[in-house]
């Protein structure tokens, strides 16, 4: 046991240091937490109690390892300074309603790996000034309605890693000031409408490694101030042209590993600041002349280890602010030259692990910014003289593990400081 003035410690089996007695419970043999167990901490010399007066300046109490099975109604009354509560890594499966009564000034509660399995409406009554909430790693399946609506301040709640199926009605609704939500890593199949509504300041999302089968969009239409949208790993087979309807505050969307057969160019309508999709591990076969016309912020899209076939002319149409695109393993054979038409400020392109036979004169003409291409492990037999010429300041070409083992630089147009992997290189 570790004491300071505004902060209190206990870990692990030092926990049984408490005085026994009518009012006290031993943690470890009872797990449980008694009703005036905080004035009964040892101190170094021996047993002794806490005033008052110092719990009610308490900013730090933190009970970790320590076998806690239940948190009792008022437990923590006085300690009305307490700002930070780490209950983490105990064994509490139930917490009484009005718990946390009394806790006024909280603003950091650790209830994380643990064996919760139910939230109650008034689990978290009187926590006015909770700012962060960790609940992830329990066994949460029901969470009841307006469970969190006493928590007018809270900024950022995780849940993930639990057994979740479902996110009920109303659960998250009006907390105007929740900036980040995690749901991740649950069973999640099914949103009810108006789960969200009203929480116009939430900025992360995160409901990915669930079992989502259709991007929720009416749960997300009124999420305004969104910035980061994380669905990968669900199941979701398309994008509508809904989907993403008032999202033009989004940032960065992951849609990877989930089993989206197509896009189209009314796909992402809408979302004028994205700048990073991911949409790698799906099943979409090609991409479309202007399929990403809508995304005049992109910066980044990933589309690797899909079933891409070909990329059609002008696919990256008008997307003057994107640097950086990866293909790799997919099966395209053909690269059109006006593929990258538009791009006049691309860094990165990376085609590597599919079946593309041939460059065609002009592929990489509109390219004038490159810095790396990457398009190796595919049968790439020949590259056609000036294949390079507008490629001023290219640095990194690979070439491994193609049909070729000499190119010409001076023929290739090759900068001279590029430096080339994979295959031989002559004046």
């Amino acid at each position: 046991m570790k004491m300071f003035s505004s902060c209190i410690i206990l870990v692990g089996m030092l926990a049984c240091n408490f005085c026994y007695a009518d009012t006290y419970i031993d943690i470890c043999n009872r797990g449980i937490i008694g009703t005036k167990i905080l004035e009964a901490i040892k101190s170094k010399d021996g047993c002794q109690k806490v005033s008052e007066e110092a719990l009610a300046t308490l900013e730090t109490l933190s009970f970790s390892n320590t076998k806690i099975a239940k948190i009792p109604a008022n437990v923590f009354q006085g300690l009305t300074s307490l700002k930070t509560l780490g209950l983490r890594y105990n064994q509490i499966n139930e917490i009484s309603e009005n718990a946390f009564e009394g806790l006024t000034s909280l603003k950091v509660l650790e209830l994380h790996d643990n064996q919760i399995s139910h939230i109650s409406a008034n689990s978290f009554k009187g926590l006015a000034s909770l700012e962060r909430l960790t609940l992830m790693d329990n066994q949460i399946s029901e969470i009841s309605e307006n469970a969190f609506r006493d928590l007018k301040s809270i900024e950022s709640i995780y849940l993930n890693h639990n057994q979740m199926t479902k996110i009920p009605a109303n659960v998250f609704q009006k907390l105007k000031s929740l900036k980040r939500l995690s749901v991740s890593n649950n069973h999640v199949s099914e949103f009810q409408t108006n789960a969200l509504q009203g929480s116009t300041s939430l900025e992360t999302l995160d409901l990915s490694y669930n079992q989502i089968i259709e991007i929720p969009t009416a749960v997300l239409k009124d999420l305004k101030s969104l910035k980061g949208l994380y669905l990968e790993n669900n199941q979701i087979t398309e994008i509508l042209p809904s989907s993403f309807q008032n999202l033009a505050a989004l940032i960065a969307i992951d849609l990877s590993g989930n089993r989206i057969s197509r896009i189209s160019m009314d796909s992402f309508q809408g979302l004028i600041s994205l700048k990073s999709l991911f949409l790698d591990k799906n099943q979409i076969t090609e991409i479309p002349t202007s399929a990403f016309r809508n995304l005049k912020s992109l910066n980044s899209v990933i589309l690797n280890n899909n079933q891409i076939t070909e990329i059609q002319p002008d696919a990256f149409r008008d997307l003057s602010d994107l640097t950086y695109i990866s293909l790799t393993h997919n099966l395209i054979s053909d690269v059109s030259a006006d593929a990258f038409r538009g791009l006049s400020n691309l860094r990165e392109l990376y085609l590597y692990t599919n079946q593309i036979t041939k460059i065609p004169p002009g592929a990489f003409q509109f390219l004038v910014s490159l810095r790396k291409l990457y398009i190796g492990d595919n049968q790439i037999s020949e590259i056609p003289d000036g294949a390079f010429n507008e490629v001023a300041y290219l640095r990194e070409l690979n070439l491994v593990s193609n049909k070729m083992g000499v190119i010409s630089r001076a023929r290739a147009g090759l900068p001279h400081f590029t430096n080339v992997y994979g295959v031989d290189i002559v004046p």
